[in-house]
């Protein structure tokens, strides 16, 4: 407080539980993700957090903070450093707090998001070529490596390359890591992961949100600590998961013994060396995270042993157990809470800035807007006319061209015109059809060769044929004559037959099912 007479206004919330430190401690791997989100609530201001991995590669929350301002992150990782008392842990950092960083935490190893340094990298150098030709950089693992890759960075362009040779490369590729993080990460995923599973609070007002956050982590520990106590196997899931995808990729190697615990694993492309009584390999991979990779899985079974047991201790089930022994303790309301003497704080200062407040929230001009659709952006538009780069066919100027499209209208045909060839030969066929003779029964219509039906569209007559409707039972004539109707089908004649394939049956008027209708049906007499 400016003035100890006024009261007091909130401005900033620092909030680590004891169990989050034990377990920190005691259990998780020595590195810690660094980051912040802005709040979306009515008050504003940032939520601070720091992250950490366990043993089945899952965040682990260590401590956060509530700040109004970015100018007070000093006071975050100031009050995380004593309560702490880190001294040799790795920290990760973004740009914006890096200073802060070196002052608190001089002894710390310093590591680079390298998803920033690229986002600062494609400003001024941009590309595919070189965006791959970066992270084949940082995701070098030896240093002879990492020398190849920059001097084919320097071959695609040397300004990106003095870029790149200004870093540190301790700070951003595997190359200069240090084997005893256990971690190989090159981007600062823990803290993204955290801050999107606090999405859903973000808009809260702070006691709110702190309150679920307390309540997420609390019923989360629970959760895990009962599922590994049903858990049979030695190493955690996830790690299990890793080591079989590993074991499938070690397939087109094979190991070669040089002596009872050395091997030579080659696949034709690459070679290296394992030391399975160091747990070692000539690529560093297995230094770098603590587990078998493709190269040393493949000399363990060569020697007839189990992945599992040449995997670190702080992957295995033990480990896991003993991270979350420890629990986050319930809380009462906040009705029975001790009252003190200290005046209660006035809410924070509503900023309101100007304009309607956004909705969404500020995406890179990279990412897709759309993960179900290809995006068009940054693609060169190719016109359909002139097959020119820069327009499309709607703005192409080149009239008159070749690739020009006019639209063709046909000339009307006029009487004192004659038709062509070809159409008399098709009215002709068709004449033809039509002036064969009717059979008058099913012997005449099998001995006949079959002719095409014909269409009344291609008649050569001036006069149009339209269908005439088939005559109803009730309107034909009651006198017994032969006639044939003008659907083609013979009638019933004078001999007193009836009409084939209708013997023996009962016909319904047209008009309804009444007894007494016109044109009732009679059974046919033989």
């Amino acid at each position: 407080m400016e003035d100890e007479n006024a009261q007091p206004k909130f401005k900033r919330m620092y909030i680590r539980y004891n169990a989050q430190k034990l377990v920190f401690l005691g259990g998780c791997r020595p590195i810690i993700g660094l980051d912040g989100c802005h709040l979306k609530g009515r008050f504003g201001g940032q939520i601070l957090s720091a992250i950490a991995r366990d043993a089945n590669d899952n965040i682990f929350l260590v401590a956060f903070a509530v700040e109004r301002t970015k100018i007070h992150e000093y006071g975050f990782y100031s009050s995380f450093q004593m309560t702490l008392r880190i001294q040799s842990n790795l920290i990760w950092s973004s740009s914006g707090i890096i200073l802060a960083i070196e002052m608190l935490f001089p002894t710390c190893e310093h590591k680079y998001c390298v998803k920033h340094i690229y986002n600062n990298f494609k400003v001024d150098h941009k590309g595919l070529e070189l965006k791959d030709a970066l992270w084949r950089c940082a995701r070098a693992t030896t240093i002879r490596e990492f020398e190849r890759r920059m001097q084919e960075m320097k071959d695609l362009d040397v300004k990106a390359w003095e870029y790149l040779a200004d870093i540190n490369p301790a700070q951003w590729s595997k190359s200069h890591f240090s084997s005893r993080v256990l971690c190989d990460c090159l981007a600062n995923n823990l803290s993204e992961s955290f801050n999107a599973m606090i999405l859903e609070a973000r808009d809260k007002p702070i006691l709110a949100m702190l309150k679920w956050i307390r309540v997420r982590l609390m019923t989360k520990q629970y959760k895990k600590m009962k599922s590994i106590a049903k858990y049979t196997g030695k190493v955690c899931p996830n790690i299990q998961d890793k080591l079989e995808k590993l074991k499938h990729e070690s397939i087109p190697f094979s190991a070669t013994p040089a002596s009872s615990f050395m091997y030579e694993v080659d696949n034709g492309c690459e070679r290296h060396v394992i030391d399975l009584a160091k747990k070692a390999c000539s690529s560093r991979i297995w230094d770098l995270t603590g587990l078998p990779c493709k190269h040393g899985i493949s000399a363990i079974v060569k020697n007839l042993e189990k992945m599992e047991d040449y995997v670190h201790p702080c992957y295995l089930k033990e480990t896991f157990a003993e991270t979350y022994k420890e629990i986050i303790q319930p809380m009462s309301s906040q009705s029975e809470w001790v009252e003190t003497n200290q005046p209660a704080p006035v809410a924070p200062h509503v900023y309101k800035p100007p304009g309607r407040p956004p909705k969404q929230r500020k995406r890179d001009p990279k990412e897709s807007r759309n993960s179900y659709r290809v995006s068009r952006m940054n693609k060169t538009i190719k016109c359909a006319k002139c097959k020119k780069e820069g327009h499309n066919a709607r703005g192409c100027k080149a009239q008159g061209s070749k690739y020009t499209k006019t639209k063709q209208t046909a000339t009307p045909q006029t009487a004192s015109q004659p038709p062509s060839t070809r159409s008399q030969s098709v009215y002709r066929i068709f004449d033809q059809t039509a002036s064969q003779p009717i059979p008058n029964n099913r012997f005449e219509a099998a001995t006949q060769p079959p002719t095409r039906s014909r269409a009344n569209w291609f008649s050569s007559s001036s006069q149009s044929s339209f269908h005439t409707p088939r005559e109803t039972w009730d309107s034909l004539p009651s006198q017994p004559s032969a006639s044939v109707s003008t659907s083609g089908v013979p009638s019933q004649g004078s001999d007193g037959g009836a009409v084939r394939g209708f013997k023996g049956r009962k016909f319904q008027p047209i008009g309804g099912k009444d007894k007494n209708a016109a044109g009732k049906g009679t059974k046919s007499s033989k």
